[in-house]
């Protein structure tokens, strides 16, 4: 099941942005990917009022094929490219009027990053809500790598609040690799993915050391134990009417949420929350455990996550200390005894006539 929508709207509908009214105190859920940003987002998405969409790639994706002036206004020569990320990211297709009337805009300098987010979450939202309703209603976009674009939402959205979550780096890890694992321009080498994780929990650590009053924290591991009291939390924070009974239907929830290229999502389809964190000793090396957290060991002990195999971590710490050594000594001495074997270059005296 899933949401892939193209526009379908009356044209008039598709075409006038003007009309294209949003509330502007929306919820943004963010973390790392594979950290349970899903079932946090199907779970909030039961509360009254709050309605959500697939993840619009808006800010990591979408914006960096985005050219604009000094001012902000967006150039019309990069709209076709813009509208053909959207389409890849969230599903939406849109009609040639609409591709005219946004190019119109842009020649006018009347369009700018924010209304194209917009327009592109309007019509996600589209076949939920009615245009009256529009305003109305709290939308919660949840695009796990929106944790690294948070000072630039917090700006455009100054309302706007923010639920962060956070997985132990390991199980996190092996998440990525076993759900993600064939597709291969998704999963890189475990210590790349270590050291994203650390650069996104170390965003959302300091956009809340500066923001606290607008950012709710939460874990995997807590969410997944007691959803009940973690989401009754959420909601107090958020100003939202909990409604307890409303979260068994999470499920029912995520269909709208899914793309059908998503099917490591699936599991959010399932009426049981179920916790995989101890799945990962099934799957993942202990080699590889080892160095998802050499790199990540300080962000894991500032969020209570004690380290596996805990002696052996310090002899592979040690080790790999050593070794790095050796191979930053070896690179120096090739990178001088290539130097050295250069020939000297002798400039030519230029004759007088």
């Amino acid at each position: 099941m899933s949401v892939e929508q193209s526009v379908e709207m009356p044209l008039s509908q598709q075409c006038d942005l003007d009309k294209i009214m949003l509330s502007q105190d929306p919820i943004f859920v963010v973390g790392y990917p594979r950290s349970g940003t899903t079932l946090l987002q199907a779970l909030l998405a039961t509360q009254k009022n709050i309605y959500s969409f697939p993840e619009t790639h808006f800010f990591p994706v979408v914006f960096s094929h985005i050219r604009h002036d000094p001012e902000g206004h967006v150039k019309s020569a990069c709209l076709r490219e813009v509208l053909n990320a959207i389409t890849e990211m969230t599903g939406l297709h849109f009609a040639q009027p609409v591709i005219e009337h946004l190019t119109v805009k842009a020649r006018m300098r009347q369009l700018t990053p924010k209304i194209i987010f917009e327009f592109v979450v309007y019509n996600l939202l589209s076949k939920q809500v009615p245009d009256q309703r529009m305003l109305s209603i709290r939308w919660l976009e949840k695009t796990p790598h929106h944790a690294f674009h948070l000072d630039q939402l917090s700006s455009l959205y100054p309302r706007a609040q923010f639920v962060g979550i956070i997985r132990n780096p390991v199980q996190t890890m092996y998440s990525a690799k076993t759900k993600l694992g064939n597709l291969t321009d998704k999963v890189r080498a475990t210590g790349s993915l270590a050291r994203e994780w650390v650069d996104c929990v170390t965003r959302i650590d300091d956009f809340t050391k500066k923001n606290s009053h607008r950012i709710c924290r939460t874990t995997y591991e807590a969410l997944v134990q007691n959803h009940r009291d973690v989401m009754a939390s959420i909601c107090a924070f958020l100003d939202i009417d909990f409604n307890e009974s409303e979260l068994a239907y999470f499920h029912k929830e995520a269909p709208k949420l899914i793309l059908s290229k998503e099917p490591w999502k699936m599991d959010v389809l399932c009426p049981e929350i179920r916790n995989t964190n101890f799945q990962y000793k099934r799957g993942i090396p202990m080699i590889e455990i080892l160095r998802v957290q050499r790199i990540a060991h300080q962000k894991m002990k500032q969020h209570g996550y004690r380290l596996i195999y805990q002696q052996l971590q310090r002899v592979f710490n040690i080790i790999s200390a050593i070794v790095n050594s050796f191979v930053q000594k070896a690179v120096l001495t090739r990178h001088s005894r290539d130097r050295s074997e250069q020939p000297d270059v002798v400039q030519k005296k230029r004759t007088p006539w």
